[in-house]
């Protein structure tokens, strides 16, 4: 049993859309000649657009919006304005906003069972209308044909889900009104699509122009032209045939993956039609991709050459659609240059992907997980052991797409920041980790005085008897052929030459000081010694002259009694 209120309405929902009746585009219209009502839409005032407000009734349920009718009412002189320009605009060109189109449908229970959806009707009558009022209107007319004494003969028919099994579509709609003081009448339909070129009606042509043709304009239309009092009319009959390119399966397709465009030929008559591809514009012809049945064009194994606006041709009309491929940008797989200590991003872009649509990633190098599932992997800072191939993989519809990066690491040698000085020899060397051989290597200098830089072609730089103008960031740049690759800076540092050397050291200026004071140190330490030595022989002559005393006796001591 279902319980949820969701649930319900999708179930209903979907009996509904089964019951109704599917046209046979084949079998065409039905020729009508009589006339049918124009909507006209007389000068729309703020007032009134107040006054209708101001009629509703508030004892009714929100709509769609939520709105009660109570706050419609209560508000209707702050209201009264926006709605007056929406109601205005959408008069002017013909069309009604989206959420308008929105209604709640109350399903209608008929009979039987409440737990059959077949038991429920999304319809009831129009306002004023009833089984009560089409049996008085039968009464009725069944009371006036007796009362004369006319015969009258009944048929009764009962159409099962009438309402849900009535062709539509075979309702005549109007199109376009034109009045002798040019005043032009227009079915909501045709509303800013419709008109008749005032400046040929002299001329008494009155040619029906449309414009944005849609599907559902293709059938019969009558024309019918007054004159005078005599109300004269001309009649004619003009089929229009639209073709349309439909897409199977929709959306945006995956490459490697497939897909059928048909030239749907509305009302096609009874002629037979060839119909002609081209893509781009330009004719397409069979292959091993690419078969034609019928009307319909096949496409096997996409790629992004496929990509683009397809079309169909009908007796030279046409009509277009444009193929969305999802896929790896090309080309495949990207090779990338950069240097040690940099940072770099290695993409995994996905071209025509819909901006809602979001995709999972797995990266990996030389067939190594790699935790990360982002769209770009990001290596901050490069080093030499990230030289490799890396590859990104995911998937869309199904359809899984694989990206290769050929990653390689320019590095100078010996690595680091190198500190000499001046008059010395340095040597670099241009180095790429996964270098195809075939890389060429210019060494560019840090500016000099006069602003010019040196420039030294080969991966190899040997700097003899270095000056402190060498000192600076020496550039390695990478090209192939015709274009850059990469680079890498290498920085250089030459100091000069101090008074500090060995050989400063040997000079009388340096050394007669240092004399001195280590003469001085000398002097210094034997004066202390000898007055040291001194003070001990005195310590020594005083404790030989002191005398020993003897000890005397014991005394005896007596108690007397």
């Amino acid at each position: 049993m279902v319980v949820d209120d969701e649930e319900k309405a999708n179930i209903l929902n979907t009996f509904f859309s089964t019951v109704f009746t599917v046209e046979n585009e084949m079998l065409g219209e039905i020729p009508r000649n009589n006339e049918n009502p124009i909507l006209r839409v007389t000068n729309l005032t703020q007032e009134e657009v107040r006054n209708r407000l101001n009629k509703i009734k508030i004892d009714k349920s929100p709509g769609p919006d939520g709105i009660h009718p109570r706050v419609l009412r209560e508000l209707s002189n702050v209201i009264d304005k926006p709605l007056f320009l929406i109601f205005s605009d959408s008069i002017a060109t013909g069309s009604v906003p989206q959420d308008w189109r929105i209604a709640n449908v109350v399903p209608i229970f008929k009979k039987g069972s409440k737990s059959e959806p077949g038991n429920y009707r999304p319809h009831g009558f129009m306002r004023n209308r009833s089984c009560q009022t089409n049996l008085i209107s039968f009464y009725e007319e069944v009371s006036y044909r007796l009362d004369h004494g006319e015969s009258l003969d009944v048929v009764y028919l009962d159409f099962s889900k009438a309402f849900d099994t009535v062709p539509h579509k075979r309702t005549p709609r109007p199109v376009l009104r034109l009045l002798p003081n040019g005043v032009t009448f227009r079915g909501l339909p045709f509303m800013s699509r419709a008109s008749v070129p005032t400046s040929s009606i002299h001329q008494g042509v009155f040619s029906l122009h449309l414009k944005d043709l849609k599907e559902e304009d293709a059938g019969r239309y009558n024309a019918v032209v007054r004159y005078g009092q005599r109300k004269r009319r001309c009649e004619c009959e003009v089929s229009l045939r639209t073709i349309t390119v439909i897409q199977s399966p929709d959306g945006p397709l995956p490459e490697n993956s497939s897909v059928t465009l048909t030239c749907k030929i509305v009302n096609p008559g009874s002629s037979s039609t060839s119909v002609h591809w081209l893509h781009l514009g330009i004719p397409v012809r069979p292959s091993i991709r690419i078969s034609e049945n019928g009307s319909s064009l096949h496409l096997h194994r996409l790629t992004q050459e496929d990509h683009g606006k397809w079309s169909c041709e009908v007796d030279g009309a046409r009509s277009s659609i444009t193929l969305l491929v999802v896929g790896i940008t090309r080309p495949d797989p990207i090779m990338l240059y950069t240097g040690v200590g940099s940072s770099v991003e290695l993409p995994c872009n996905i071209t025509h992907l819909p901006m809602e649509q979001r995709l999972s990633y797995h990266w990996s190098k030389d067939k190594e997980n790699i935790v990360d599932n982002k769209q770009a992997l990001v290596l901050n800072p490069v080093r030499p052991e990230d030289a490799g191939t890396y590859r990104c993989d995911t998937t869309y519809k199904s359809q899984r797409l694989t990206r290769r990066i050929e990653l390689r690491v320019i590095q100078v040698l010996p690595a680091g920041t190198s500190f000499t000085k001046e008059g010395s020899y340095l040597q670099m060397l241009c180095s790429i980790n996964g270098s195809t051989g075939k890389e060429r290597f210019h060494w560019t200098g840090p500016a000099l005085p006069d602003g010019q830089r040196k420039v030294i072609k080969g991966a190899f730089v040997d700097l003899r008897d270095l000056q402190t103008q060498d000192s600076g960031a020496w550039t390695c740049s990478v090209y192939d052929v015709d274009r850059l690759l990469g680079e890498v800076e290498h920085w250089v540092y030459v100091h000069a030459a101090q008074a500090s050397d060995i050989d400063t050291f040997t000079s009388w200026h340096v050394i007669l000081p240092l004399m001195v004071i280590f003469v001085s140190c000398l002097a210094a330490i034997a004066f202390i010694a000898f007055r040291n030595h001194k003070r001990r022989l005195s310590h020594l002559a005083a404790l030989t002259s002191i005398e020993v005393s003897t000890v005397s006796p014991p005394k005896k001591l007596s108690v007397s009694e």
